[in-house]
């Protein structure tokens, strides 16, 4: 038996210097676009950005005052706060319900079948119509997926004795009789929008 020889590999001087040049030229390429991407384009990935995580939510606009003919003030509207909840998010801290349920004023069951309810959903009502000062306290529990909405509730100074001409609205701020129905689309005239994170 006789032994090979190995083939003698040929060496091409200028390979190296040719995969060195292309492996350079890569490289600023990619030092290039990142400067592009970096500093050249920052302002619109960023608007991109936000345009992804910001979306708008409909806001419903002030009732407008009612008055007669002395400008004596019959109706108006005055700052009320919402208890939301994500039934979603609500349902994983089931150990922060029961003092939830505490500040709300109402029993975990009554909570617990509110999620089950909307379970489908990402908002629900817990409680509406509360003082301001009451929905920051419970907010501040920080409870996981409970926020407070600003909504507004209609007040008659006048009392009852206006009632009959004046009417009345609805938990959701829609007139219902009187003065208050003939005119709803004025007095609640058109819903803004606000901006919020996702």
């Amino acid at each position: 038996m006789t032994s090979a020889t190995p083939p003698k590999l040929k060496f091409y001087p200028g390979r190296h210097w040719f995969v060195f040049a292309l492996m350079a030229v890569s490289l600023a390429l990619l030092v290039l676009r990142a400067f592009q991407i970096q500093i050249l384009e920052s302002g619109d990935l960023q608007r991109q950005g936000e345009i992804r995580q910001l979306r708008t939510y409909p806001v419903k606009p002030v009732r407008g005052v009612i008055e007669d003919r002395q400008g004596e003030i019959l109706a108006v509207s005055t700052p009320l706060d919402a208890i939301t909840a994500d039934p979603g998010e609500l349902s994983k801290v089931r150990q922060d319900w029961p003092r939830l349920a505490d500040a709300l004023n109402m029993p975990v069951s009554q909570i617990s079948s509110r999620l089950d309810q909307y379970a489908q959903k990402k908002f629900v009502y817990l409680r509406r119509h509360l003082p301001p000062q009451e929905a920051d306290r419970i907010e501040k529990l920080g409870v996981r997926g409970v926020a407070s909405q600003r909504e507004y509730g209609r007040y008659y100074p006048a009392g009852p004795i206006t009632g009959h001409i004046v009417g009345f609205t609805d938990v959701d701020d829609r007139g219902q009789e009187g003065v208050e129905r003939a005119f709803d689309s004025h007095l609640s005239r058109g819903r803004g929008l606000q901006a919020g994170a996702h």
